[in-house]
């Protein structure tokens, strides 16, 4: 399993990459306990890559009030990121 921000992972099963979100569960019997979810499977890891992108991206829409440009600059720091974890990923593998 392959951490990529504090609480999304990607692991892999026999034919997909698996991104899974670590956070402590709210309510019911496994409140205050930590769980793991599964958020999606992809192909390749460069698409698990992008779709933990766009899950910390509309996470930050849905907990912050901003502004336009305040947005586009979260945005752009989320995107960054990735795209720097992408870029190792891609020259580890020409190596």
């Amino acid at each position: 399993m392959v951490q990529v921000t504090k609480h999304f992972f990607i692991d892999a099963d026999e034919g997909n990459f698996v991104v899974l979100e670590k956070s402590t569960a709210q309510k019911g019997k496994n409140r205050g306990e930590e769980i793991v979810k599964t958020q999606g499977y992809y192909g390749t890891f460069e698409a698990a890559l992008y779709g933990i992108q766009k899950q910390l991206t509309r996470k930050c829409v849905n907990k912050y009030d901003m502004d336009l440009t305040e947005a586009l600059d979260r945005i752009s720091k989320i995107n960054d990121k990735i795209l720097n974890i992408s870029e190792s990923y891609k020259t580890s593998q020409d190596e």
